[in-house]
């Protein structure tokens, strides 16, 4: 998804996600705007919340760096600490 504040995307950008992992992410996204937006860019830049050593790419900016691989339980995803039966529950179809 491509959010911008302004009705045109810019020379100077920053790509913003949750977290880098394989990195992969990352560079598919900059390369998809450099394919887009190639000849208005001057940079991009990248910024994460959660930066895992074993990442492909090193972003320009994070909050947290994960010196090892841990799953990250994040606050939008309940359904983590659901078992399958209550997950299940949350999606019946109840008569009215």
């Amino acid at each position: 998804h491509l959010a911008m504040t302004t009705a045109k995307l810019g020379n100077r950008i920053l790509l913003v996600d949750d977290l880098v992992d394989s990195g992969i992410s990352l560079q598919e996204g900059i390369k998809w705007l450099y394919s887009h937006y190639g000849t208005e860019i001057e940079e991009i830049r990248t910024a994460v919340i959660w930066y895992k050593a074993c990442s492909g790419i090193a972003p320009d900016y994070y909050v947290d760096y994960l010196p090892d691989n841990p799953w990250i339980h994040q606050p939008f995803e309940p359904y983590e600490s659901m078992s399958p039966a209550d997950l299940a529950q949350t999606y019946l179809v109840r008569e009215v």
